[in-house]
């Protein structure tokens, strides 16, 4: 009975969590869209440091150097470059974690 009970509040708390519009949504994650229009400052941060939280805790070396290196830069200079590439009307769909990668200083599409 109490694991019943648990369940349900799960449930229930589950369904009353917002789902983003499927505008900001690309394949399930947030995108452009979603970062202009649905993420406030908090949530913004909070996305860029889960990304590089969850690059750490990957344990891959050849990721963390790649997409974790990004000297005398701080996670502002971040929130700065993924809201000037959002903003771009062309990127709307693009997920926001394809803007993180972008600005890494090893990406091969940055050289």
């Amino acid at each position: 009975m109490r694991l019943m009970k648990t369940l349900l509040i799960l449930v229930f708390a589950g369904l009353a969590c917002a789902q983003p519009p499927a505008s900001q949504l690309t394949l399930g994650v947030p995108n452009c869209h979603g970062w202009m229009q649905g993420f406030n400052e908090g949530m913004r941060t909070g996305f860029v440091i889960g990304f590089n939280t969850a690059v750490l805790a990957s344990g891959d070396k050849d990721m963390n150097a790649k997409y974790n290196n990004y000297p005398n830069v701080t996670f502002g200079d971040i929130l700065k470059g993924v809201t000037a590439l959002c903003q771009v009307p062309e990127n709307g769909a693009l997920p926001v974690h394809n803007m993180i990668i972008g600005l890494a200083p090893n990406s091969e599409t940055n050289g």
